[in-house]
């Protein structure tokens, strides 16, 4: 039910897919272009066509990039004219390591900015085509990135911190585990490698669990108006209600993907650009079966439906 109301849904807003696929091509333009014009030897991409991805999930919006490995080999690239100047790029790197770190964080900050106003967009034009409001278009699009910015970007914040907070731990324990003298010894190593490995299975298990339990945390945040933390909640309410919906759905969405990303790899062997064009449909159904999920676990009673309920209240009532 919730696969074919999800494909109703996108071939009423079928214009929703224009924004993934502008996305996408205009990536491919800024990555490589620049890099043939500056000696790119090889651009190694879908050359195995049987090397698709199993552990992947589909982004918001939907990339190319999550079910297909997009590698490039540089050659000949080692100095970067900027105006009067040769700079050579390995030569200067120990004295501009300031520079380069402040421009990182700056890149990553855009980043984050970047992603936030597309994803905020993305969802909001399609929660116009589940309220029937005007179709998708670039007014509608910049309309809903601006309403939903701000959530969006503070819930991928707090996620980005957590994220580096679990990494910093992980790193304090590996190291605190492990002293000068045990090293020498070889049960103590062997104890520590099993030991490290079950503990990474456990890290692995928890990431997996806190995924599908945050799964609806960004269709809430648009859907619902929430700010992050009340659409945490949500998403962890939604799931817990109804968990085995839930897994279900989501274990269809991994086996498309999966699908999908055979598809694309033996496509993209051929054309970087068809297989793009080949995706991005199929990755927006996908997103709107997530879409359609939550607003099927999270429908309100209609105002007919609280009506009939108000009446048989009042029925009752006298009846006393």
């Amino acid at each position: 039910m919730v696969l074919k109301d999800a494909l109703k849904q996108l071939q009423k807003n079928y214009k929703v897919i224009a924004i993934p696929l502008i996305i996408d091509i205009l990536l491919l333009m800024i990555i490589y272009l620049p890099l043939i014009f500056k000696g790119v030897r090889d651009i190694d991409i879908g050359k195995d066509p049987f090397n698709f991805k199993i552990f992947t999930s589909v982004s918001i919006p939907p990339s190319i990039t999550d079910v297909m490995d997009i590698n490039f080999s540089v050659n000949e690239i080692t100095n970067f004219n900027l105006g009067e100047y040769n700079l050579n790029m390995f030569d200067s790197f120990i004295l501009s390591g300031a520079i380069i770190i402040i421009v990182v964080i700056f890149f990553i900050l855009l980043g984050f900015v970047a992603t936030s106003l597309v994803k905020a967009g993305f969802l909001g034009t399609i929660k116009d085509g589940f309220n029937n409001a005007p179709k998708a278009s670039f007014n509608r699009f910049t309309v809903n990135a601006k309403l939903h910015f701000w959530n969006i970007l503070k819930y991928q914040l707090m996620l980005t911190g957590v994220i580096l907070l679990g990494i910093l731990f992980m790193i304090i324990l590996i190291f605190t585990s492990i002293s000068f003298f045990d090293v020498l010894n070889f049960t103590s190593i062997l104890s520590f490698v099993l030991g490290f490995g079950l503990f990474m299975l456990l890290i692995l298990l928890v990431i997996l669990i806190l995924t599908i339990l945050l799964v609806f945390t960004p269709y809430a945040i648009v859907d619902d108006n929430l700010p992050p933390i009340k659409a945490i909640v949500t998403s962890f309410k939604t799931v817990k209600r109804y968990l085995w919906v839930v897994l279900l759905h989501l274990l269809i969405i991994w086996l498309l993907t999966i699908v999908a990303s055979i598809i694309v790899n033996i496509v993209g062997s051929v054309s970087i650009i068809v297989a793009t064009l080949v995706f991005t449909p199929i990755g927006t159904y996908l997103i709107f079966i997530i879409y359609q999920l939550y607003r099927k676990l999270n429908e309100k009673p209609s105002f007919k439906r609280r009506r009939r309920r108000k009446r048989r209240l009042i029925k009752k009532r006298l009846r006393r």
